[in-house]
């Protein structure tokens, strides 16, 4: 009998909300309807502002997180038209909202989502499962990254690494004689995006085409690597309230030197790529291949130059292994929302730091 969740994600790199609808009876999810949703580009400029200015007040934040939340119920409405279900039909949407802060290591920890469950609920009359990251770190986690625990309930007993490269970029180690660990390593698309945008007003580098047209300044990328969180131990976990255009401008200040745009698109893409190599060469070099997900497997230019540093372990797109590059994090948080409901732990204690496995996330009927 089917098993049917959806699953919304927005991430960092604030591309479009991942709608996913998927069949859970199958070990693998069996998608049945998937669709990148454009966020309204009034909707998309307040989110990244909020999301870099710490001193937002409460009626901008509550007015968005009311915002989002019909924003996401309209997304999940469409999508089941278009899959011809009703809302009878799904046992429950699990919802990531989006985030406008993240700050685990606070005195007094955070993670703030937006996209009001309560709308959610109400305007689809479909169970939502939201605010899952708060839970994590109640017992002392950093309340991300979650998709490691989807990827290790998929893969475990393998010997390989998934990377998702969204807006910031996290990594998945699961080998088979030791527990499966995750950790964000640091900024995937998010400074390539602000830039081209700074500079081009494009919304992201297609392919690595502008990149493609300069040259990497080692000096320049030295100066990036020299950032505290990247000499930090695992587990760790950021976001772009850190790693943000006013962070990149700080960066180049320093560096003093006069670099063309294309030389820091470029140096940008390789800071992406040494950030996601370096920790994973060091913590293992046995792996049996690496996958890769999220909206940077499509970027042909930073495909190639990531496995040419990764060489020789093998690199490719998760899709090979049946699972879509594009939807992982959607599936991950409905696969969360299930797990939720059937009250079992949706969090890996040895990725997240967390004190012990907990169920995560609160219930909106």
């Amino acid at each position: 009998m089917p098993e049917i969740y959806l699953g919304l994600m927005s991430g960092t790199s604030l591309d479009g909300v991942d709608a996913v609808l998927a069949d859970f009876e199958p070990k693998i999810p069996q998608p049945l309807q998937q669709k990148t949703y454009a966020i309204p580009t009034q909707l998309r400029d307040d989110l990244l502002r909020i999301s870099t200015n710490e001193t937002a007040s409460y009626l901008e934040v509550a007015q968005l997180d009311i915002s989002f939340g019909h924003l996401l119920a309209d997304i999940a409405v469409d999508l089941l038209a278009r899959a011809n279900l009703q809302a009878e039909q799904i046992i429950a949407i699990g919802s990531h909202g989006h985030t406008l802060a993240h700050r685990p290591n606070d005195n007094l920890a955070f993670s703030l989502q937006i996209g009001n469950a309560h709308v959610l609920n109400k305007k689809t009359g479909i169970t939502v499962v939201a605010d899952f990251r708060p839970s994590d770190i109640a017992v002392g986690g950093q309340g991300a990254p979650f998709a490691c625990a989807f990827h290790d309930y998929l893969f475990k007993g393998e010997n390989l690494a998934i990377v998702n490269i969204g807006g910031i970029s996290n990594t998945t180690l699961i080998r088979r004689d030791k527990p499966t660990l995750g950790y964000d390593s640091g900024p995937g698309n998010c400074l390539m995006d602000s830039w081209i945008q700074s500079q081009l007003d494009l919304p992201y580098d297609d392919n690595g085409e502008f990149a493609s047209r300069g040259q990497v300044n080692p000096d320049l990328l030295k100066q990036l690597l020299r950032d505290d969180y990247f000499s930090e131990a695992i587990p760790k976990t950021t976001g772009r309230d850190k790693f943000n255009l006013d962070w990149l401008q700080q960066q180049l200040k320093h560096y003093g030197t006069e670099l063309s745009p294309e030389e820091i698109q470029t140096t940008l893409l390789q800071f992406t790529i040494e950030t996601i190599a370096a920790p994973l060469l060091d913590l293992s070099t046995n792996l049996d291949e690496i996958l890769i997900c999220g909206g940077g497997s499509h970027n042909q230019m930073l495909m190639q130059a990531l496995a040419d540093r990764l060489n020789p372990l093998p690199v490719s797109s998760i899709d090979a292994r049946g699972v879509g590059a594009d939807w992982v994090e959607a599936l991950a948080f409905a696969w969360l929302a299930k797990m939720t409901l059937s009250q079992q732990p949706g969090n890996l204690p040895s990725v997240t730091g967390a004190r012990e496995a907990t169920i995560l996330g609160g219930i909106f009927r």
